[in-house]
């Protein structure tokens, strides 16, 4: 995924913002004072990790994950980061993880 270069990692420009974006856009839609949202950003063993994490929001819970951003979101993974990085969603009955 990114890259280290000295101890800097270069991450390709608003790379990250989306998978934010539609973090806190769908774990607080509708759901300002139930909703949650979690994100962290951390290195491990020399490798940048990206997760998310929000409530599934009341109105989507029987709707199953797919959209245009996700796609997108893949798409750019692909080109900027082949074979360098993973994109895993797991959803259960009250929310969404997001890891890459």
């Amino acid at each position: 995924m990114p890259h280290n270069i000295g101890g800097q990692w270069l991450i390709e420009p608003l790379l990250l913002l989306s998978f934010v974006e539609n973090t806190i856009k769908y774990g607080l839609a509708g759901e300002t004072y139930t909703g949650f949202v979690h994100i962290a950003a951390v290195v491990v063993n020399d490798e940048f990790l990206l997760q998310t994490r929000n409530n599934k929001p009341q109105s989507a819970r029987s709707i199953p994950l797919s959209g245009l951003g996700l796609t997108k979101a893949r798409q750019r993974l692909a080109g900027h980061y082949p074979g360098q990085h993973e994109l895993r969603i797991d959803e259960d009955a009250l929310s969404y993880t997001f890891t890459a």
